[in-house]
């Protein structure tokens, strides 16, 4: 995928298996990425889509992709699961620019994301939620957050990051979910902008 268009990506994960398929609804994660260099801007987020078609074009048999499938829809749909991240991470690079006419001289530091998928394969763990399963997203080679994409939601999860110039200094917005216990209904999202740490490109 090349990083000079404008691409749009959506991160796939398998979801729990419920006591009763036939009658029960299956959460699945995605993660929606956008890599938009003529803007100077990444965003990712993750979102839920419930009850994908089964055994349809996105499953063959069970509950899990079947052999090429995970593929095409990376081909096809820029589709991806957290699997298919592991084994080739998503990268947006942003070209360092000048301001426009009338903004100043100060030019506009470039930067690079690298999303990387982590899916631990064989967990040992009692139960999905304990199993890692994300979108580490890195900035300039730093780690600046996780997208948590099992459908569990037992702490403080960040559901979305965003990485663009200010017009001063390259900035990081995160929204973060609070956990169950501090917020039952969820409904409390706290966003928050910071200035990156690390070394401007």
């Amino acid at each position: 995928m090349s990083s000079r268009n404008v691409a749009s990506a959506l991160l796939m994960l398998v979801p729990i298996a419920l006591c009763s398929p036939a009658y029960a609804d299956y959460p699945w994660m995605f993660a929606q990425t956008v890599c938009a260099p003529s803007l100077g801007y990444f965003s990712i987020r993750r979102i839920t889509i419930m009850n994908l078609p089964l055994k349809g074009p996105y499953l063959t048999e069970g509950l899990e992709p079947g052999p090429g499938i995970a593929e095409a829809l990376r081909r096809d749909n820029l589709i991806f699961d957290s699997d298919g991240l592991e084994r080739e991470p998503f990268t947006c690079s942003i070209a360092s620019f000048k301001s426009p006419p009338g903004y100043g001289e100060r030019e506009r530091a470039g930067f690079e994301v690298k999303v990387i998928g982590h899916l631990d394969r064989n967990s040992e763990e009692s139960t999905y939620c304990r199993i890692a399963d994300n979108a580490e997203v890195i900035l300039n080679g730093k780690s600046i957050g996780l997208i948590v994409l099992n459908p569990c939601k037992s702490g403080k999860t960040t559901v979305s990051i965003e990485v663009a110039h200010n017009g001063v200094e390259l900035e990081v917005k995160k929204c973060v979910e609070p956990s169950i216990f501090d917020d039952p209904a969820g409904d409390k999202m706290v966003c928050s902008e910071t200035p990156f740490a690390g070394d401007a490109r």
